[in-house]
């Protein structure tokens, strides 16, 4: 169901969403990612003018400035074109699995920071700490994250 735009992006709701969380597995040497399936609240698909940020059910369990917050962020990866820099570094995976991880790390703070950027940095600080943390290498750990935002929203309140 298509809800609407945020800040050009189209927004379509999916309350059978599914997400795909990647872990590092070392001892597997011919392929260390292993995949596992997880509930959507909020991710950001496709490429180009052919992206969309999908929401999940869980998505509608935040409080309204933290859902815009959340939105905030995937439309940073959308405007900073985050999936086609990925989908460019996909040899990575295989030949470079912790420098891919690396680089979709910094994509998340990037993120993070444009939504810090719009107004939204404590409220995005409040989703990212109701969120379990995964350990998922493609993501910085939360104590990361939620320090960044308090530092970025501390120089703007000054």
């Amino acid at each position: 169901m298509k809800i609407g735009p945020c800040l050009g992006v189209p927004v379509e709701y999916d309350e059978n969403a599914v997400s795909a969380a990647l872990a590092l597995d070392w001892t597997r040497w011919w392929w260390p990612w292993r995949v596992r399936a997880c509930p959507c609240f909020c991710e950001q698909r496709g490429i180009g003018r052919w992206s969309k940020i999908v929401i999940g059910r869980a998505f509608l369990g935040f409080p309204p400035r933290e859902q815009q917050a959340i939105l905030l962020h995937e439309v940073g990866h959308v405007k900073l074109r985050h999936v086609t820099e990925r989908l460019r570094s996909a040899w990575m995976i295989v030949l470079r699995p912790s420098a891919f991880a690396a680089m979709c790390r910094r994509q998340e703070l990037q993120a993070d920071y444009y939504a810090a950027r719009c107004g939204y940095a404590m409220e995005l600080a409040q989703a990212i700490s109701r969120v379990q943390d995964l350990q998922d290498p493609l993501h910085p750990p939360k104590t990361e994250r939620l320090a960044a935002l308090h530092t970025i929203a501390a120089s703007y309140s000054v």
